[in-house]
This record gives C-alpha cells, sequence and structure tokens, in this order.
C-alpha cells in the first residue's frame, strides 16, 4: 500500500466515521488511512479539541502536520462541518453569513486550500 492519507477531522463524530467506515472502505482500495486528528478548539496544543471554532488554532494545526509529514506520497484532507462554520474562514471565500449550497461550500473549501498552497492537500 503506497498510497497514504490524513484526514484532520472537526470532531468525535467525524472521526469516529473514519475510523469505522471509511478506513475500511478505502483500505480496500489501496489506501492507507493515517490515525485522524481531531481540530483544535484553541492554540494550546494539549488544550481541548473538537468543534470548528477556532480558524486560527486549525490552521496552525494544519501547518504543522504539513511539516511533520513531508513524505510526497501523503495526502491530507479534512472532514469539517459547514453548520456554523466561523466567519473568519467564510470571509476567505467572500462570504459574511452561512453558506448552504453546493457551490459556496466548494468555494469555501478552494480558499481554504489556498491559505495552504500544499499540492499534497484537498479539502
Amino acid at each position: 500500500m503506497s498510497k497514504r492519507l490524513f484526514i484532520y477531522c472537526e470532531g468525535q463524530t467525524e472521526e469516529m466515521f473514519v475510523e469505522r467506515l471509511l478506513r475500511n472502505r478505502l483500505t480496500q482500495h489501496g489506501v492507507k488511512v493515517e490515525r485522524p486528528k481531531l481540530a483544535a478548539t484553541s492554540l494550546d496544543p494539549k488544550g481541548q479539541r473538537g468543534g470548528f471554532v477556532n480558524w486560527d488554532a486549525i490552521e496552525f494545526d494544519l501547518r504543522e502536520i504539513f511539516a511533520e509529514n513531508r513524505d510526497p506520497d501523503m495526502r491530507f484532507t479534512t472532514l469539517l462541518d459547514v453548520y456554523r462554520m466561523p466567519a473568519k474562514v467564510l470571509n476567505l471565500a467572500g462570504f459574511n453569513s452561512p453558506v448552504g449550497t453546493p457551490a459556496q461550500v466548494e468555494a469555501v473549501e478552494k480558499a481554504i486550500e489556498a491559505v495552504f498552497n500544499e499540492p499534497r492537500f484537498k479539502c
């Protein structure tokens, strides 16, 4: 198995989805799913995790994850809810109110990807 995937999860529900369903399915297709990491809610590395409430902490986490995993075969993604997404994230895509349509969600995903300019990362 040469393909590896790291999934950054918003909370325990998303983490459980990865652990119980997604990992097994992707393994059948030759993808090794690394143990997911829960979203940071503060910049304290030992602080609470779970919940998409603090964009600065999540951005810091993801940059650290990319730097620690330099393997060119590693891929990264996120599993984040769009419900109650922080305004700072919505602003990245030019929105000032919650998004709901698939096109709006895709615009936010692309804006998040652009923040990192990491070719191994796709939302």
